[in-house]
């Protein structure tokens, strides 16, 4: 996954895994340059985070959190942020030590 287009385009054709979740957020995160505004792209990756989220450890809800907070910074609207479904993931692994993947 190079571009933004690409990861898109998978997106849409729902190819992705728990695991890639988070990594087309970060990518998206790092080619977020500009401004990224909103759109339908952004509805599927916002929802298929949405199904995701539940099976995060620690380190993957801090990671998608901490990158869509990168993406705001870059425009896109707080609306296609599942911030409900972040907090969640982080208080029910509040207690967890150490990495969890």
């Amino acid at each position: 996954m190079s571009n933004a287009s690409e990861i898109h385009e998978i997106l849409a054709k729902e190819k992705f895994v728990k695991f890639d979740s988070m990594a087309a957020v970060v990518q998206l995160s790092k080619t977020g340059r500009g401004f990224v505004g909103g759109g339908k792209k952004w509805v599927r990756l916002r929802d298929l985070m949405r199904s995701r989220t539940a099976t995060y450890g620690i380190y993957r809800a801090v990671v998608v959190l901490n990158r869509y907070a990168k993406l705001a910074r870059c425009g896109l609207e707080m609306s296609l942020v599942p911030l409900a479904e972040l907090e969640e993931a982080i208080e029910r692994v509040s207690g967890s030590t150490g990495y969890e993947p």
